[in-house]
């Protein structure tokens, strides 16, 4: 069946209109999320959030207002609401589930993040305001199941169901674990949070890749392969090793730069998650702490290596250093306030890369680094889950507020 429902239009300069239906876009962004998932126990539930996000579309309202825009009659935003159908169809094969509200929450901010509770509106809960919204969910379910499988969704809500329930026993299991101390390593609350704002991430940014894709008329991106990042690895650790060879210096400081970086890149075959390093300055930290980060992300196939690092002194000349070593600038992004494009077309792929982060190699300060993981605005949460399963050095630590210190270290228990 044709699915004649407007998700997007461009108007081409021949007066020509592109439509997009809604029934593609849907599909598009849940294959996009599904794929790029760092996570096999957020892969379905990546999926369901795509294929739901805009159910909303459907509505008579909603496409009463795109084909005004599309005539150029005055329109506001945020006129109609397009996600709340979306988690309406959720809750209906999912209700009362960890699993549902999970998929709610990011189905719902997917254009902003919204509180959980309202403090404004007398401690409300925000998704059981969102349930109660029947003028956007009605109607809906008939059209929807029209072009989308109802039996695959609901397989896909089951697999979800059981991903999300083997979550929530990993981390009461880490707790256990490890919270002997004081809640030293925090409450399933917060590791819940952190799972959500990834599974957010992922639905962000396979909608605004779709979105963009479908205005420039460009087809969708393929998520680099497990091979193809073997090869970035493998081409920068053999690029790193003959600048290594050429620095020769009988130095004693030299020495024990090549004994402190030989240690670095043994550490490699101890299989832990969380590695420490104090040396002193001027001992090579940026190059050793390179030559590990990319033997680790080749022999335990990570997507990313990023350099944290708090001063902005400290990333200019670093960044530089880790291009010259690896010898290819172009798998080398740095994001911060200093980068400056050349030109409106730089500009914009610059902004692409900074919102997702999709880069082998990423330099970027604290203050980025911490955005990502807690700060608001979908630039922010576009790409947290890009710093999944990657390879995080995070230069003078000690560096970092004492009073942001706690949430720091709750982060890196959640990422290792």
């Amino acid at each position: 069946m044709h699915d004649s429902s407007i998700a997007h239009f461009v108007k081409e300069e021949n007066g020509y209109i592109r439509i997009q239906s809604v029934s593609d876009h849907n599909y598009n962004v849940a294959t996009l999320a599904m794929s790029n998932s760092p996570l096999s126990t957020l892969s379905s539930l990546a999926w369901i959030c795509g294929i739901a996000h805009d159910a909303g579309k459907f509505r008579a309202g909603w496409q009463d207002y795109i084909r005004r825009a599309m005539n150029g009659e005055p329109i506001y935003k945020g006129e109609e609401d397009h996600s709340s159908a979306g988690g309406f169809i959720i809750n209906q094969i999912l209700p009362k589930s960890k699993a549902s509200e999970m998929a709610q929450m990011a189905v719902y901010s997917h254009h902003g993040l919204n509180d959980s509770v309202s403090l404004k509106n007398h401690g409300t809960i925000f998704i059981e305001e969102r349930l109660k919204k029947k003028e956007n969910t009605e109607n809906v379910e008939n059209t929807y199941y029209q072009f989308v499988d109802e039996n695959l969704l609901r397989s896909k809500c089951a697999e979800a169901k059981c991903d999300v329930i083997r979550i929530m026993k990993e981390i009461s299991n880490f707790i256990q674990e490890n919270n002997s101390i004081k809640n030293l390593y925090g409450s399933r609350y917060f590791f819940t949070g952190m799972y959500e704002r990834t599974l957010m991430s992922l639905l962000i940014d396979a909608d605004r890749t779709d979105t963009a894709c479908f205005t420039q008329n460009k087809i969708l991106p393929v998520p680099k392969s497990d091979e193809e990042l073997q090869k970035v690895w493998e081409e920068s650790i053999s690029q790193l090793e003959k600048h290594l060879n050429e620095i020769k210096s009988n130095s004693r400081l030299d020495k024990y730069r090549r004994e402190i970086s030989k240690k670095c890149m043994e550490a490699v075959m101890r299989p832990e998650s969380l590695y420490r390093r104090t040396v002193p300055t001027g001992a090579g930290k940026t190059l050793s702490s390179l030559r590990f980060a990319l033997y680790h992300a080749k022999e335990y196939h990570k997507k990313h290596i990023i350099y944290v690092a708090p001063y902005q002194s400290i990333i200019d000349q670093n960044a530089e250093e880790i291009k010259k070593a690896v010898g290819n600038e172009a798998i080398v992004l740095e994001h911060h306030c200093n980068i400056i494009p050349e030109n409106d077309e730089a500009k914009e792929r610059y902004e692409l890369l900074t919102e997702n982060w999709d880069s082998p190699i990423i330099v970027t300060t604290a203050v980025q680094f911490l955005n990502t993981l807690f700060a608001g605005g979908n630039g922010n949460i576009r790409r947290m889950y890009n710093i999944l399963n990657s390879v995080i050095i995070f230069d003078e630590v000690q560096s970092l507020p004492v009073r942001i210190m706690k949430l720091y270290n709750l982060a890196v228990n959640f990422l290792s």
